[in-house]
């Protein structure tokens, strides 16, 4: 059997453009017959302006060749429909308004879903509303900070959704969803890039333009939904940017890495397979865990002091111990972090 080779990328913005989504797909269906092993990261806004934007996130969804990131336009849906799961100063009402005002006829799509076929409806919210919201990825020795709209350099955050954020950080969901690097109230360039590490970014669109910002910063949003239909590719292999408007251009790819990307739901599925781990009971009548008082990076063991790293127990479906001075929890919504005990 012939040995894998691995590729990794990052997209975003389609905002419904069935033409450059047709095209990405199909590349990555030529890409893989040769048995190359694909993952390509989308850094959300695929709804609103195109008329395909639910169609897109079902084949999204679908494939797992793909890994989906949510954007601010996510937020506008899961908002809107899901008032209940709401807990910062950004309400539904406001979110609805948002919406209506960017991209009216998307909300028209979402309301025949809801009414013609429910089950999907409810499927998907609750799909968006369990991705996580920016990401840590390791990739052929390289390091990248993923998130839609501003990455915050404290690792734990990395794999954490929506619904968890939402829950316990929902003034931080907003900054990484909405901030936009050319308005000085949102902190200056630096502030979007983390010494060792490149930021890789959407939500502003700069189509035909330069997506290299600074040194570790790239934003990928192309203007697809704006009529451009060339993408914005980067090549998490070997840092750079490729362009394609069509699915037959040959790229000029580097060659192939020889391990996977690894983002830390990978990580995790590694823990699991350990037989010396086991399962510890906890007690949910607390508001915080009384392990200890510090989780600390996910996907990482390090001390940290920060009092705010800490995991509602109403979230939290088991702890796992490796008997070395560190517990693993796992919540409800498929994250994980280190507890410092």
């Amino acid at each position: 059997m012939a040995e894998k080779k691995f590729y990794a990328f990052a997209v975003s913005d389609f905002h419904g453009n069935w033409y450059a989504w047709q095209n990405l797909r199909g590349w990555v269906d030529d890409l893989t017959k040769g048995g190359i092993k694909v993952r390509v990261f989308v850094l959300g806004d695929t709804c609103d302006r195109g008329n395909q934007g639910i169609e897109i996130l079902r084949q999204i969804r679908a494939d797992e060749r793909f890994f989906y990131l949510i954007g601010n336009h996510d937020d506008f849906i899961i908002r809107t429909y899901r008032g209940d799961l709401v807990k910062g100063p950004y309400t539904s009402q406001m979110a609805k308004e948002d919406w209506l005002y960017n991209t009216g006829p998307s909300f028209e799509d979402w309301e025949r879903l809801r009414k013609n076929n429910p089950e999907e409806f409810v499927e998907l919210l609750e799909w968006l509303a369990n991705r996580p919201v920016c990401q840590k990825v390791y990739c052929n020795g390289k390091v990248y900070n993923l998130a839609h709209a501003k990455y915050h350099h404290n690792e734990w955050f990395s794999n954490m959704s929506w619904r968890e954020m939402e829950e316990t950080y929902p003034d931080l969901l907003f900054h990484t969803l909405w901030d936009r690097y050319k308005k000085p109230e949102n902190g200056p360039i630096e502030s979007y890039i983390e010494d060792g590490a490149t930021s890789l970014i959407g939500h502003t669109p700069i189509p035909n333009r330069n997506p290299k910002l600074a040194d570790g910063l790239y934003n990928l949003d192309g203007g697809l939904g704006y009529g451009y239909n060339k993408i914005t590719l980067f090549c998490l292999n070997d840092g750079k940017v490729y362009y394609f408007a069509d699915s037959s251009i040959d790229l000029k790819l580097p060659e192939p890495s020889e391990e996977p990307a690894k983002v830390f739901t990978d990580l995790k599925l590694d823990y699991f397979e350990n037989p010396e781990y086991k399962n510890l009971s906890i007690d949910e009548g607390k508001e915080t865990l009384s392990r200890g008082e510090r989780i600390v990076a996910v996907g990482t063991i390090q001390s940290g002091s920060d009092p705010r790293k800490r995991v509602r127990t109403s979230l939290v479906k088991e702890v796992i111990t490796t008997g070395n001075g560190y517990d693993m929890i796992l919540t409800k919504t498929g994250s994980a972090y280190y507890l410092v005990t």
